[in-house]
């Protein structure tokens, strides 16, 4: 039987599992920082809105005051039970406050 002999072989390399492994490692390294970033960006955010929300609450609840009196009116609901059916008060400007 006559034996053939092929050309050369062209050598192919493949990836080895090493390489592979190391490829992996750093997609997780690099997504890891990534996820990192993006949660530290959002709690930052939610903080900064909170203080907005606080500093509003406050601005609110200080750019109106009452002034003068505050008047109750009493009626008689059905029989002998006396109710306030009726509140008046002023508001205006605190001090600092904007129209």
């Amino acid at each position: 039987m006559e034996s053939r002999r092929f050309p050369e072989a062209k050598t192919q390399r493949g990836i080895t599992g090493l390489e592979t492994a190391i490829i992996l490692i750093a997609f997780v390294v690099v997504a890891s920082v990534f996820a990192f970033t993006v949660l530290s960006t959002g709690i930052f955010a939610s903080e900064r809105s909170k203080e907005t929300v606080f500093a509003g609450i406050e601005e609110a609840q200080s750019s109106i005051e009452p002034r003068g009196s505050v008047v109750a009116y009493k009626g008689i609901q059905s029989g002998t039970t006396s109710t306030v059916y009726k509140i008046t008060f002023v508001v205006s400007n605190a001090i600092a406050g904007e129209p």
